[in-house]
Parts: structure tokens; C-alpha cells; sequence
């Protein structure tokens, strides 16, 4: 494994329990967003699974870093 395999799934982590957070405490997390609603929350946490995917897989990895 190289260090920046590494590097990358370090990273992709946090995204992915943030990703998984966002679905286990949706209700929760619907005072927190601005407008959009359940909708916002679950939309943020496919995009922060994305990423981490993104991340760890190398496919789409410049996306990936941009999101």
C-alpha cells in the first residue's frame, strides 16, 4: 500500500461516517439546514459518500478532492 493510498483513505473517512451520520440522524439534522429540508440532509450525505468513495477507489479522484 502506498503512502498516498493511504493518505487518501485517511481522508475519506471522516466522509464516510459523516455520509452515513447524515442518514442514521436525518430528523435530527433538519433544523441545521437553511432550506431544503430531509431533502438537503440526505443530498449532503450522498455527496460526502461520494467522495470518500472517490477518495478510496481513485475513480474521479480530481472530482473527488474538489467536492
Amino acid at each position: 500500500m502506498s503512502l498516498a493510498l493511504l493518505g487518501r483513505i485517511l481522508v475519506a473517512i471522516p466522509f464516510l461516517v459523516l455520509g452515513v451520520m447524515h442518514f442514521a440522524n436525518a430528523e435530527q439534522l433538519v433544523g441545521a439546514v437553511p432550506f431544503g429540508g430531509i431533502f438537503m440532509v440526505y443530498l449532503t450525505g450522498v455527496g460526502d459518500i461520494a467522495v470518500a468513495l472517490g477518495l478510496i477507489t481513485g475513480w474521479q479522484l480530481k472530482w473527488a478532492g474538489l467536492l
